[in-house]
């Protein structure tokens, strides 16, 4: 059995589109300020204490590349809409 998590966009309403932007502007920023926070975090522990936290600079890296495809599908959803007001 093949399991597809690939949404076809273009068959949601446009208030439901609405809604997908909007939770994953959301989920984006709330992913890039922790992100952007946690590398801060490890890189002032470097200038204070002499060593980087690796740990936290690893997990906030990683946080912001799993974030590529909510930023993908948050463009998908922006051109879809551009379309459907023309």
């Amino acid at each position: 059995m093949e399991m597809n998590i690939s949404t076809d966009f273009k068959s949601l309403t446009t208030p439901q589109l609405h809604k997908r932007k909007k939770l994953n502007t959301l989920s984006l920023n709330t992913i890039w300020i922790g992100g952007a926070i946690g590398i801060i975090a490890a890189v002032s522990r470097m200038f204070t204490s002499g060593a980087i936290e690796s740990t936290t600079l690893f997990i906030s890296i990683i946080a912001l590349l799993v974030s590529i495809p909510t930023y993908y599908e948050t463009e998908r959803i922006k051109n879809i809409l551009v379309e459907r007001s023309h």
